[in-house]
């Protein structure tokens, strides 16, 4: 699923490989993407707000994120919005979002530990971040 005017898409993995011994999942993007860092986030407990701005378009620094935990499980509550509206949806493990610049976008941890694998194209530079708070 894909929200352009949100700067938001959801994208699906796609199982490659299923046996006895193990499954294995693939995140097909559809354009380019050169990986710069990959990073892993761990809040350190319930309630912890990660995140509450927003990379400036002139950074074009792009994040693929993934919930890491049980599928069935609700690890976070994410909020996002650009200068059209702000949207908000629960998380569980498995799931996968891009956030594209200029898109603010925060996390609200729902249990301690929650973690999140992001994979950036583009090296963290704190001068790209602007703060911008829609969770509390």
């Amino acid at each position: 699923m894909k929200d352009k005017k949100l700067g938001i898409e959801f994208p699906k993995l796609t199982t490659c490989a299923d046996d006895a011994r193990r499954k294995i999942a693939e995140l097909i993007l559809m354009s380019p993407f050169e990986t710069a860092t990959i990073s892993i986030i761990e809040a350190k407990g319930a309630g912890e707000i990660l995140g509450n701005h927003f990379h400036t378009p002139e950074s074009q620094r792009t994040e693929i994120f993934l919930v890491i935990g049980n599928k069935n499980e609700e690890i976070f509550r994410f909020s996002f919005r650009n200068q059209y509206q702000t949207k908000e949806v629960v998380l569980k493990g498995g799931e996968i979002l891009i956030v594209h610049p200029g898109t603010t976008h925060a996390f609200k941890a729902l249990r301690p530990g929650a973690t999140l694998l992001v994979v950036a194209n583009k090296e963290y530079n704190p001068k790209d971040d602007i703060k911008d708070v829609i969770l509390t």
